[in-house]
């Protein structure tokens, strides 16, 4: 997804034009909330709970407590 790797490898932060394409991909999604915004992401949690990237991602949120 171009949006995903321009927020994360250009601009190193969020890229809110691009996020609906982004929350449409559970990989990229899950990666985004990881990788680019560090933090909860829900737009893409309805993607990303249908997946399986919902275990991946549930680890992640127990880690921000």
């Amino acid at each position: 997804c171009y949006s995903y790797n321009y927020a994360k490898d250009v601009i190193k932060d969020r890229f809110e034009k691009g996020e609906e394409a982004i929350s449409k991909n559970a990989q990229y999604s899950y990666y985004y909330a990881e990788d680019v915004i560090k933090d909860r992401w829900e737009k893409g949690e309805e993607a990303i709970l249908k997946s399986i990237w919902k275990n991946d991602y549930k680890e992640f949120l127990k880690g921000l407590k």
